[in-house]
């Protein structure tokens, strides 16, 4: 899942999508968010997996595209 979101580039679609892909935009800014939630949940608390930067990382590639 961090892969993934390392391919997030801005929002789907750019600024301004054609009418047909304002409901695939916020599908896919929806699963973005889920992701990075997901990660850092995954993340955040202490033991093996723990990696704050990683966590932080995700968090922030969550929230800067879904902003519509």
């Amino acid at each position: 899942m961090e892969k993934a979101l390392t391919l997030v580039r801005g929002k789907p679609f750019g600024g301004q999508p054609l009418p047909w892909a304002e409901p695939y935009q916020q599908e896919m800014i929806t699963r973005i968010i889920d992701v990075a939630h997901t990660v850092a949940t995954y993340r955040t608390p202490t033991g093996p997996h723990h990696d704050l930067n990683a966590a932080r990382q995700a968090v922030s590639t969550g929230l800067d595209p879904p902003t519509t």
